[in-house]
Formats: C-alpha cells, sequence, structure tokens
C-alpha cells in the first residue's frame, strides 16, 4: 500500500543545485529542515486525498452507475 512516505522526494531534488556547492554543516542542517517540511506537506496531502476517496465512496456506495463513474475517478486521481 502507498502510504505518504512514498511522496517525498529524495534530497537531491529537495536541494537542487545548491546541494553540489553547500558545505556538509549546511546540508545537515538543509535535509533536516527541507525533509520535516517535505513529510509534513506529503501526510497533509496523502490524509486529504484518502479523505476525498472516502467520502466518495460513502456518497456514490449505492448508485447503479456507480463503475462507470468509479473508474472516471481513478482516471481523474490517475490512479
Amino acid at each position: 500500500m502507498i502510504t505518504w512516505e512514498d511522496t517525498i522526494m529524495d534530497n537531491d531534488a529537495l536541494l537542487g543545485s545548491y546541494y553540489d556547492i553547500a558545505s556538509p554543516l549546511d546540508k545537515a542542517i538543509l535535509v533536516a529542515g527541507l525533509r520535516e517540511i517535505a513529510q509534513n506537506q506529503a501526510e497533509i496531502s496523502f490524509k486529504a486525498f484518502m479523505q476525498e476517496v472516502v467520502e466518495w465512496i460513502n456518497i456514490h456506495r449505492e448508485d447503479i452507475d456507480a463503475i462507470d463513474k468509479w473508474e472516471a475517478k481513478l482516471k481523474e486521481w490517475q490512479i
């Protein structure tokens, strides 16, 4: 199962070109700060997405056309 941890970028992507010229201490400080920010945002986004899926299922649970609507939603959500 995919979790919010799967949505966090690696250190190189977070720091970009600055990572190549930063000192080891600067890298450690930046990585720690950016990792925390990225983790928090990923968790918020993932939970919001999961809530959207649950709400949609609850609304359309007994809908006779639910399969077509479900397939359209999966496409919209890109899953």
